[in-house]
């Protein structure tokens, strides 16, 4: 099963929870061979692009529901599909996570 960053909070964690949790979800990128990134929008295509550019060896892939990059970026889709295949990003298209 994979780890969810973002879970849901009940409560604001403190600053000392954050950088306790920041430092387990390093650790995991670390120690993982495949990352899937969930979204094709602005924060999901630089995270992917990041942890290509910082983890050349590990397998990358965003997930997305749809099957446009950056639908509210007129022309944008394109681009940056090709950019990210040229860097070895996997894409999967008409692919919403579920868990597990």
């Amino acid at each position: 099963m994979g780890t969810i960053w973002r879970p849901a909070y009940d409560t604001n964690p403190t600053q000392e929870e954050r950088k306790t949790e920041w430092s387990e979800m390093q650790a995991k990128v670390r120690e993982s061979n495949d990352i899937m990134v969930v979204g094709g929008g602005p924060a999901g295509i630089e995270s992917a692009g990041y942890l290509k550019e910082k983890y050349p060896g590990k397998n990358i892939g965003i997930c997305l529901r749809g099957k446009t990059l950056l639908k509210d970026v007129l022309g944008a889709h394109e681009i940056t599909e090709g950019i990210l295949k040229q860097i070895g990003v996997e894409l999967h298209y008409n692919t919403p996570f579920t868990e597990g």
